[in-house]
């Protein structure tokens, strides 16, 4: 499979469930503008999207509320991974602390 987008902005939930429908297997960045920690992970994010062959789709939840619900995502930065369309894994942040590189790291090689 090859690399097809770095880090392709999602501005509704119709454009994430086509992503979702296109691609066999995808992992989504949740996010927010205002996160620090957000800020801090996105060139760690963005490092692993050009390092991998998949598919690396990102929403900003500062206006996606009903994505947020729909996936159960409290707490940003938020990496979810969906095999053929359904969510099978995902590294939730921690508040006041976000993800590191090495969480990261681990998440996708658990992944195989």
């Amino acid at each position: 499979m090859n690399a097809v987008h770095t880090c392709t902005q999602i501005h509704h939930e119709a454009q994430l469930n086509e992503v979702l429908a296109a691609h066999e297997r995808v992992a989504v960045l949740f996010s927010a503008t205002w996160c620090p920690f957000c800020i801090a992970f996105f060139p760690v994010f963005d490092r692993h999207c050009g390092a991998n062959e998949q598919v690396f789709p990102c929403v900003l939840i500062d206006d996606r509320e009903i994505l947020m619900g729909h996936y159960d995502v409290t707490v940003v930065p938020s990496v979810l991974y969906f095999v053929k369309g359904k969510l099978t894994k995902r590294l939730d942040g921690r508040l006041g602390v976000g993800l590191t590189e090495s969480q990261l790291q681990n998440f996708m090689s658990s992944l195989g």
